[in-house]
């Protein structure tokens, strides 16, 4: 998904015309207008005033929003921006809770196919 494409998602999903973008961003609404349509390459200080107005972080705004395939919750990468805002150890805090929880759930998962297979429900 291109710069543009992403930056009108974003708009879209919080119900904003592009004017109200460019307002919230401190833009010109002609500048909003090109940047969606992907016309030329925005500065670095453009990208930094797209997601102050967007609220939304630097991968949000620059990132494919699936990149392994699996749909995310928008809920997630609200989550996911939120962490990036903890200190550092407020992170490596959280890092083992984290991969309990997933180890927890892939052995879930694995119990669950192993009871498929030797019941037939596959």
């Amino acid at each position: 998904m291109s710069l543009g494409e992403n930056v009108r998602r974003l708009r879209h999903e919080k119900g904003w015309t592009q004017d109200q973008l460019a307002e919230r961003a401190g833009m010109r609404l002609q500048q909003i207008s090109r940047i969606e349509k992907d016309d030329g390459d925005p500065r670095l200080s453009t990208l930094y005033k797209l997601t102050q107005g967007l609220e939304c972080s630097p991968n949000s705004l620059l990132l494919e929003p699936q990149t392994d395939g699996r749909e995310r919750e928008p809920l997630l990468y609200i989550l996911m921006d939120r962490l990036g805002e903890l200190t550092a150890k407020q992170q490596s805090d959280l890092v083992p809770v984290l991969d309990r929880y997933c180890n927890a759930c892939d052995m879930e998962n694995a119990m669950s196919k192993t009871r498929r297979m030797f019941t037939g429900e596959e």
